[in-house]
């Protein structure tokens, strides 16, 4: 129960107060989208990332600049 609390008070400062680096799990939150969606963007790159090794990080200006071109 303490670690539901202290998942969700995580995630929310995610969303209030984004890093500047996120993994996949942290830029899907603050996206709002299923972690395999962003995947699935990574994998058409769709979106820019870097990779060290198997973890991919993501920027916060890389995936706010992808959002606004998705923007009708």
């Amino acid at each position: 129960m303490i670690e539901d609390v202290s998942h969700s008070l995580n995630n929310y400062n995610i969303r209030s107060n984004p890093p500047t680096n996120m993994s996949v799990k942290e830029a899907s939150f603050y996206l709002g989208i299923s972690e395999r969606k962003l995947r699935e963007s990574i994998a058409r790159r769709d979106i820019r990332h870097v990779r060290f090794g198997s973890r991919i990080i993501l920027r916060k200006q890389d995936i706010d600049s992808w959002l606004e071109g998705m923007v009708a």
